[in-house]
């Protein structure tokens, strides 16, 4: 019960890099920036990394109230895969239009970005299900759809691959002092838990029923 927010829409099962970050930050009180540390780590695989991880992730929980026997349970779920599997991440900087004649860009070819939020799927799904809302909205007349779907996305969508690049340079600060205050910044104010919240609330619905009123 405890991962059932994180792992419901994977049924049970740890897929996403993201997902290891948000238990980490909810079971373990691990800063976002400690998580991204800690999901870094796990991915060179080294046993005395490995040791200290697990020292740090129980004792993060034990003082959440959660029992020694659930806190190792939980991070060798987190530390179970065998392999871990790499490969480079391509962005480009963000574009003016995302449609040209009859060609529509959806997803990562719109607007790729590195995964540091997390939310280039997210994106993918917003944009594939807010053209398909304007489709029926506009009976398929493909020039009023692209507009609108142009207007309604391209600015959101150029904004968080900005968001998403930024935070990866935060993630990866590697002077001590500064990385010090970064990580005292995150765990104690809630600035990143708002921006996302803000990611997180936004209602594509509510902006497509704008264009009524346009």
């Amino acid at each position: 019960p405890l991962l059932d927010p994180i792992l419901k829409e994977t049924y049970g099962i740890i897929v996403y890099q993201e997902q290891v970050m948000q238990i980490a930050n909810e079971v373990a009180d691990f800063s976002l920036a400690e998580a991204d540390i800690m999901r870094r780590d796990m991915g060179k695989k080294k046993k005395s990394l490995m040791e200290e991880l697990s020292i740090k992730f129980i004792s993060g929980a034990r003082k959440k109230g959660i029992s020694k026997r659930k806190s190792e349970e939980i991070f060798s779920m987190i530390d179970s895969s065998k392999d871990i599997y790499k490969w480079g991440i391509y962005t480009r900087p963000p574009l003016n239009s995302i449609y040209i004649k009859n060609i529509t860009l959806l997803g990562d070819a719109a607007h790729p970005m590195v995964p540091f939020l997390g939310q280039g799927g997210c994106m993918a799904i917003e944009d594939g299900y807010t053209f398909g809302m304007l489709v029926g909205k506009y009976q398929g007349n493909l020039r009023i759809v692209q507009q609108h779907y142009e207007k309604i996305r391209l600015k959101r969508t150029n904004k968080i691959q900005a968001q998403s690049l930024l935070q990866g340079k935060i993630y990866h600060l590697t002077n001590p002092v500064i990385v010090f205050f970064r990580n005292m910044f995150i765990r104690y104010t809630s600035v990143a838990k708002t921006n996302m919240k803000k990611i997180w609330n936004y209602d594509v619905d509510a902006e497509i029923k704008k264009l009524d009123n346009a």
